[in-house]
This record gives structure tokens, C-alpha cells and sequence, in this order.
């Protein structure tokens, strides 16, 4: 693994990505799904507890958007794909007006509704995986039994596993597309799918990981709309890896 970045490629690949985004070349729907999934999944899970609702909906969220990759990156996870220019088939407008309105009447979590500058606990994330989060979720639920707690847990977990899949998906988007494009590239997205195999649920082994878990989750939190989260210390807790980076 390269110890140092490698300006002759890194510098020419950010430079296009960032003309492309600021010219207005990569292309954004002007529709926003995201208010018709999650009505959709509040009105499946209505008799559910709240913390439970609101986990499906993001489910939903992140279970069909589309993953937009643009030929740049080598790290995925833009939250683009919550954006369309036409409704999905069989959905026609009365139908997302009134899930809309549903969505609305419940509310969402975004900034102005939960003051959220803030930095996760990425540390925790990195050391523990998805997985393991997931293992850690399981042993507070056999520690209570309040059905509030319960319901919490539940939704937490939930979520990790939407994630988790999410992962996956973008596994297999960096496969359809390495087979459809130059050697290089395609070298490079296979090199990205294997990172997030490994990534889906256990713990991050290299620094690349770890890059991309943190990106991938942090994208997670801007799709639910919490724009104002931070990434915090990466200077500590991407350290152990880094450092793993440079020996080898």
C-alpha cells in the first residue's frame, strides 16, 4: 500500500471531480424520494413503536436509493441517490402528496429538529465494525426489559443492519461497473468492492477501510438529512490504522 499519496493521480482525479460537481456536470434529480419511502414505511409499521417507525423509514431510505458513481471517486457513498426526476412506477402524485404529508405530520430528523452538531463515535465504530455494534446492541437488549428501551434497541439495530446492507449494495454496484468499463478502472473497482465486502459487518483492517466505513456512515447521516454532524478527531482515531499503513 502506497505511503504516500501520489500527487501525479490524486491531484488531476480531485481536480475533475470538483469541476464536474461545480459546472453542474454530474447530474441531480429534482425530485426528492426520501419523503415517499419513509411514508410509505410509517404507514406499514403504524401500530409499531415510534423508534421503531422511524428506523424503517431510513431502512426504506437507504434500501432503494439509487448509487450514483461517478467515475472519479474511490470512495463511495454520495447521498445523491435520494434524488430522481420522475416518481417510481406505480406511484403517481396524489400517492406521494398524501405519503408525503404522512412523513411530514411525523417529522423529520434533520438539523433544525435535533440541534445535531455533534461528532459520532467513529472510534467505537472502527474498533467494533457494524457487527460488532450489532453484538453490542443484542447484549443491552438482555440486560432490559422496559418496553421503551426494548424498542430503542430494536430500532438501533435495525438501522446498523440497513447499513450493513447498504454496504453491500455498493459492493455490487462497483462489480457492475468494473465490467463495464477500462482495465484500470475496473481493477480499481473491484479493488473497492472487496473493501466493502469486508467491511459490511466486521471491523476495518486497513486504513482504506476505515476511510470508507467512516465516509459511508457519515453519507448515512446526511441521507436522514443531519448535515451538521462531524467527523471529529480522525486524527486519533484513524491513527492505529495509518500507522499499520506505514509499516507496510
Amino acid at each position: 500500500m502506497p505511503t504516500e499519496l501520489d500527487a501525479s493521480i490524486a491531484a488531476p482525479r480531485y481536480t475533475a471531480l470538483r469541476q464536474r460537481l461545480r459546472a453542474g456536470d454530474v447530474p441531480l434529480g429534482t425530485l426528492d424520494l426520501r419523503p415517499l419511502w419513509r411514508g410509505q414505511a410509517f404507514a406499514r409499521h403504524q401500530n409499531a413503536p415510534m423508534a421503531i417507525r422511524r428506523a424503517r423509514a431510513l431502512a426504506a431510505v437507504l434500501d432503494r436509493m439509487a448509487l450514483p458513481l461517478r467515475p472519479e471517486e474511490c470512495l463511495v457513498g454520495a447521498p445523491a441517490g435520494v434524488l430522481a426526476d420522475d416518481l417510481p412506477a406505480g406511484v403517481d402524485v396524489a400517492a406521494y402528496e398524501r405519503y408525503r404529508a404522512l412523513d411530514a405530520e411525523i417529522g423529520e430528523r434533520r438539523f433544525v429538529t435535533n440541534a445535531d452538531h455533534c461528532a459520532p463515535h467513529y472510534g467505537r465504530l472502527l474498533v467494533r465494525g457494524l457487527g460488532g455494534l450489532l453484538e453490542d446492541v443484542a447484549a443491552s437488549r438482555r440486560a432490559h426489559a422496559e418496553p421503551d428501551r426494548l424498542a430503542f434497541l430494536d430500532g438501533v439495530a435495525i438501522t446498523l443492519r440497513a447499513a450493513s446492507h447498504l454496504v453491500g449494495r455498493w459492493a455490487t454496484a462497483c462489480r457492475r461497473a468494473a465490467a463495464t468499463t477500462a482495465p484500470r478502472r475496473a481493477q480499481e473497482l473491484l479493488a473497492m468492492a472487496d473493501d466493502l465486502d469486508a467491511i459490511a459487518l466486521a471491523a476495518p483492517r486497513t486504513f482504506r477501510q476505515a476511510v470508507q466505513l467512516i465516509w459511508m456512515v457519515h453519507s448515512i447521516y446526511a441521507v436522514e438529512g443531519r448535515g451538521a454532524m462531524a467527523f471529529g478527531r480522525m486524527d486519533q482515531y484513524l491513527l492505529p490504522l495509518y500507522r499499520e499503513a506505514l509499516r507496510h
